[in-house]
């Protein structure tokens, strides 16, 4: 699960206020669920129970977005394939 705590948002602000690293880190982040999801093609998004921003309209995006898949056997240190 992506967390933080206490603050339960991941924006990076607006105006003056704007992250500096926010293309970065929105890059970095599609880059590592790509390889995620290439690691468990068997995921399945369930579309009914994902939930989206309702509150604040400049919070624009997924809320809670259950998967379900496979897990496969864990890989000791020298069998990561990494």
């Amino acid at each position: 699960m992506v967390d933080r705590a206490p603050n339960p948002h991941l924006a990076f602000g607006i105006g003056p206020h704007r992250c500096i690293g926010m293309h970065l880190a929105r890059a970095l982040f599609r880059i590592m669920m790509r390889e995620v999801l290439d690691r468990v093609p068997d995921h399945r998004v369930d579309r009914q129970g994902t939930t989206f921003y309702q509150r604040d309209p400049s919070l624009a995006g997924v809320a809670t977005m259950p998967v379900t898949f496979t897990p496969a056997p864990l890989a000791g240190p020298s069998e990561r394939p990494y």
